[in-house]
């Protein structure tokens, strides 16, 4: 069902490589470091962490390239924790915040980490094209489908599909695979919905056509004129008093 939405007539009278993790934390507040000398993709990586409640669990998880959960851990009576964590193959190289929170507590503490990936492993990055987008890439290996694509979201455009260009370029899906050895950039691509716009004389001459169809992020285009004894027509506007003044020229948002 097409969405409408209301003009009213405004009348007037005439008058006028890997690292060692750098611990980072708020004062007395939990800390969290990286104890492995290197971190490599499919292997464990060491961690330290203190200042926790005594007996909560807490979170693992990277941002950076990627953001990958890491799962979860207790902490002791004094409420620190040493845990090795998976680093999943697929992360590629890259620096990571390593974040830690206490599931009860709340409590936050970060570690910097640098990670050495497996180079098999390649981004695949997700451009919304002014929409949105729940993640903003994913990991592929060479010869592999791209697998799970996220579906973005446009007030006013239906999404079309993941392209290789922002206009034109070649479909992607599911079943797409990486065929080479490298980064690659995808498109969302979108269609404007049309919406219909209602013309409210607001005590003028009625109108021989009330409505007229406008696509999102185009321009209203040519609009009618009414007419009200002893005032002048000032325009169409977004309320019945005051609002914005929309013309021909007005982009449909």
């Amino acid at each position: 069902m097409k969405k409408s939405y209301v003009l009213l007539a405004l009348a007037a009278s005439l008058v006028a490589s890997g690292f060692t993790g750098t611990p980072s934390a708020m004062a007395d507040g939990p800390m969290l470091s990286v104890i492995s000398d290197d971190v490599l993709a499919g292997q464990a990586m060491e961690v330290e962490g203190s200042g926790f409640s005594p007996g909560e669990m807490v979170s693992f998880a990277l941002d950076g390239q990627l953001t990958v959960s890491l799962g979860e851990a207790p902490t002791d009576e004094f409420g620190e924790i040493t845990e090795s964590l998976s680093v999943p193959v697929f992360v590629v190289s890259g620096q990571y915040e390593l974040a830690a929170t206490g599931q009860s507590s709340n409590f936050l503490a970060s570690a910097t980490v640098s990670i050495t990936g497996n180079g098999q492993y390649f981004l695949i990055k997700f451009s919304a094209s002014g929409g949105k987008v729940s993640i903003a890439a994913k990991a592929v290996a060479v010869n592999a489908t791209y697998g799970s694509l996220p579906t973005p979201s446009r007030t006013g455009y239906t999404f079309q599909g993941w392209f290789t260009a922002s206009t034109s370029g070649t479909k992607v899906t599911s079943a797409t695979k990486l065929a080479t050895a490298s980064d690659k950039t995808i498109y969302a691509q979108w269609k404007a919905k049309s919406f219909k716009v209602t013309f409210v004389v607001n005590g003028g001459k009625a109108l021989k056509t009330k409505t007229k169809t406008v696509s999102m992020g185009k321009t209203y285009g040519t609009m009618p004129t009414t007419s009200k004894t002893g005032y002048s027509f000032l325009g169409w506007y977004t309320a019945k008093s005051g609002g914005t003044k929309v013309t021909k020229t007005t982009v449909f948002s």
